[in-house]
């Protein structure tokens, strides 16, 4: 009877020490943060992030799974304090705080312990809040031979309706909500579903003739995943979430049609090597009508570009050659998407629309022989979205991660503003190849190899320029945007035109150069 009697007691205990670790977990975020406002911010940089990401698996016993966040600071005049916590994990909630240096960098390995490897259902989260802006990018790591990367976007620039992106085999999205509880609906749209199989609490969802709907609470994600060589894409399926939600879509992991190499190319490979696969996407509303998509001269395999359309009868036209020749499309409904292969890109090309839409670049898995071992030393899947044009920044600070044989960085500039670019505070060389984009003759993309560093990149005449980070290593890849900047105007006050927080006038302060009552005011 009295063990009895303890063991009650002690379960009450338990269960009331929970809840006050998550009362104190929220006093503490309050105090140490002021009230956070969504605004109509525009850009990759931030207070407060929320990630979840795919299953890592390991495959062998060798293998060591590990996730890294990569935190920068481009806009403070001084070092920025984060607090980085796991909502919803339990009794032994992670709470670490760190400073980033003012315009520059840490790095933050999460301990294994806060691996959430659900296929699907519910998942805890990773929260990361600052007190001044930062911008960060997550390196998923399974293998040596399957790493992802994807940056992230700060809350403020979630929206309320999303269109997913996969590769075939294993499709997996996670589903974010923000500081609110929150209702999510989910139109699954999946090719090959006769390979794909998708169960939860009894329901089938495979053949996506039902949707999904779940509700979250604040800072909870859920995961629709299967991880265990599902065949099959869930690209243009739509996410719609009654408040704001945050998406990060990929495949646990991915594959793409591989070429033979010693065969036309009509002939492909299915079973080429597989890579884990995440990007986080923009809503519907950070969509673009103007992209210039990039190639990869670093890889025999070229890229393939990726559109889904968020609106009626869009036209999408992709400039193919240098003398013109432009391949159309017409997406009829909203969430349609098409892959555009190799075969059609060639090379840098514009690609417009006369609708918003979105794209992403594509990179294939490495080409096979006909015994299916691989040829190419570099590179597998991975994609990245593509930043529309309108969305470049003037500045950028990254760091590569060591886990790449080779990381390169790709430029896209305005010619001839290719001269007043400062890598790492010097002039590039004069040695770097800027290679033409076809439909254009306004831009023109540089690929330069770097080193395993952090880095920066900053025009001199404040001059907007895109900016995309890949790495290569034998049957792995990754590739994310550097980062984006959505609010731009033009201002007689000041030669810098950039509003980082929407809110006008432009930031002159940032650079110092700060005029009576024309000071930027914060969001929130």
């Amino acid at each position: 009877m009295e063990q009895s009697y303890s063991r009650k007691w002690g379960t009450i205990y338990q269960k009331l020490r929970y809840k006050m670790s998550l009362l104190c977990l929220q006093i503490l975020l309050m105090l140490f943060f002021n009230h956070h406002e969504t605004s109509a911010l525009a850009n990759s940089f931030g207070k407060y992030f929320v990630v979840a990401v795919p299953r890592l698996r390991q495959q062998r016993s060798t293998d060591i799974p590990s996730i890294h966040f990569y935190l920068s600071t481009v806009f403070s005049a001084k070092d920025v304090e984060v607090f980085i916590t796991t909502p919803h994990y339990g009794d032994s909630t992670l709470k670490h705080f760190l400073v980033i240096p003012k315009d520059g960098f840490r790095e933050y390995s999460l301990d294994r312990k806060y691996f959430s490897n659900q296929e699907i259902g519910k998942k805890w989260t990773y929260l990361l809040a600052g007190k001044e802006y930062f911008g960060l990018y997550v390196m998923l790591i399974e293998n040596e031979k399957s790493v992802a990367t994807f940056q992230a976007l700060p809350i403020e620039e979630w929206g309320t309706k999303y269109y997913a992106f996969t590769l075939r085999f294993n499709p997996s999205i996670q589903i974010i909500s923000s500081e609110n509880d929150n209702f999510v609906s989910v139109s699954l749209k999946v090719a090959n579903p006769e390979r794909f199989s998708l169960i939860y609490k009894g329901h089938d969802y495979s053949n996506a003739e039902k949707d999904f709907e779940f509700n979250l609470k604040r800072w909870e994600a859920f995961t629709i995943s299967n991880c265990n060589d599902a065949q099959a894409y869930m690209t243009g399926s739509t996410i719609t979430g009654l408040k704001t939600i945050g998406v990060i879509s990929g495949n646990c992991p991915g594959r793409t049609y591989s070429r033979f190499c010693n065969l036309p190319s009509s002939h492909t490979l299915g079973e080429s090597a597989t890579d884990i696969v995440a990007e986080m996407l923009r809503p519907e509303t950070g969509s673009g009508t103007e992209f210039i998509f990039v190639g990869i001269p670093a890889r025999s395999s070229s890229p393939s570009a990726m559109v889904v359309s968020t609106a009626k009868n869009t036209l999408v036209d992709i400039v193919t050659s240098a003398d013109g020749r432009t391949v159309s499309w017409i997406f009829l409904k909203p969430g349609e998407w098409k892959e555009f292969e190799a075969d059609f890109i060639k090379g840098n090309c514009v690609i417009k629309s006369d609708q918003n839409v979105h794209v992403l670049i594509v990179q294939s898995s490495p080409c096979s022989n006909i015994d299916g071992y691989m040829v190419e030393p570099l590179g597998d899947a991975a994609i990245s979205l593509l930043i529309p044009n309108s969305q470049f920044f003037m500045r950028y600070h990254w760091n590569t991660a060591g886990t790449s044989k080779k990381t390169y960085i790709v430029i896209v500039a305005e010619w001839p503003n290719t001269t007043d670019l400062l890598l790492d505070d010097k002039t590039l060389s004069s040695d770097v190849e800027w290679a033409q984009v076809f439909g254009s003759t306004k831009f023109r993309v540089a690929n330069i190899e770097v080193s395993q560093n952090s880095h920066s990149l900053v025009s001199t005449k404040f001059k907007y320029f895109g900016l995309y980070l890949y790495g290569l290593s034998e049957q792995m890849a990754y590739m994310h945007p550097v980062g984006f900047n959505g609010c731009k105007f033009n201002s007689t006050l000041t030669k810098i035109n950039f509003d980082k927080d929407c809110d006008y006038p432009s930031d002159k302060e940032m650079y110092g150069i700060i005029e009576s009552g024309q000071t930027d005011a914060p969001v929130g």
